[in-house]
């Protein structure tokens, strides 16, 4: 942890919404993520089925190749579109060099 440095006053995600909403955008229009129009409730009978089966629900996917909104949805999450296969290296400052597996659920 010695390695970070505070630099800066406290930031309020809230006072960055424009950045983040700019960067999503980025993200959907570069194919790097989708918009998932899955509904909490059902996002949470998923997990709870999910549950009943493994230990680690994974995240569902369903929206993944949607084009368009399903009829009568306005909502949405931006969700990452990460590798089905392969795994993914993240060199963490504070738990060093992490490893996930992309087909493992997440």
């Amino acid at each position: 942890m010695a390695d970070l440095v505070w630099d800066e006053g406290p930031v309020h995600q809230s006072e960055r919404l424009a950045l983040y909403r700019a960067r999503a955008e980025a993200l959907l229009a570069a194919g790097q993520a989708y918009r998932c129009w899955c509904t909490t409730e059902e996002l949470e009978a998923r997990r709870q089925a999910a549950q009943r089966l493994t230990a680690s629900p994974p995240t569902s996917g369903t929206c993944r190749e949607l084009t368009a909104p399903p009829a009568g949805r306005t909502a949405f999450t931006v969700r990452f579109r990460t590798p089905l296969d392969g795994e993914t290296v993240v060199d963490d400052v504070v738990k060093g060099r992490c490893r996930f597996q992309n087909a493992e659920p997440r």
